[in-house]
């Protein structure tokens, strides 16, 4: 049996200044993502590089329950937070996990969406702009490992891996208690005390 495959972390962060190429800084403002998020008919997939890697189907998907999203918008570190468990047979899930284990992908990750009418503002200096997202629309989007993305700050790694082991002999044996509770009882239909 294969242990299972999850990967967690940030897909992006919010409050963070990037500059996304030369003299054109983004912020995302926490909030931004809640919305869609929040809405259970929003399909987002969990690709490799933007489905661009690997077989370029999705390893996970909002509709299907695989992959999770929430917004953290307090604490030290804030964002679009998620966690996918593709099956751990997908060939493009033990290619990530293999990937993220050995550092040939160091757990950058990146997300697409579409900024709806009003979701954004823009400020002109003389030496950049400055683009501010305060929502996003996350239909049809999706949250990506990637080799390097625009953001440096979003993060993804692999959860943890509990042993099957510990995990078996910690579940209580259901088996040999009712074994042992109808020895109990055909003892005393018999007339004998155990």
């Amino acid at each position: 049996m294969s242990s299972p495959i999850v990967i967690q972390g940030f897909a992006a962060r919010t409050n963070v200044r990037t500059e996304l190429f030369d003299g054109v800084w983004e912020t995302i403002l926490p909030g931004a993502f809640d919305r869609s998020i929040s809405d259970r008919t929003v399909d987002v997939t969990f690709n490799l590089n933007h489905g661009a890697g690997g077989s370029g189907l999705p390893l996970a998907r909002t509709t299907a329950g695989s992959l999770k999203l929430s917004e953290v918008q307090t604490g030290p570190e804030t964002g679009l937070s998620m966690e996918a468990r593709p099956d751990e047979l997908d060939p493009d899930a033990m290619l990530l996990a293999r990937k993220l284990t050995s550092g040939a992908l160091n757990g950058e990750a990146s997300v697409a969406f579409r900024v709806p009418k009003g979701g954004q503002s823009w400020e002109h200096f003389d030496s950049h702009s400055m683009r501010t997202i305060s929502a996003v629309n996350m239909a049809s989007g999706d949250v990506t490992a990637v080799t390097h993305g625009a953001y440096s700050q979003p993060r993804l790694e692999l959860a943890p891996q509990r042993s099957a082991l510990r995990t078996r002999r910690a579940s209580p044996d259901f088996t040999s208690a009712a074994r042992r509770e109808y020895q109990i009882m055909l003892a005393l239909a018999k007339g004998w005390h155990p």
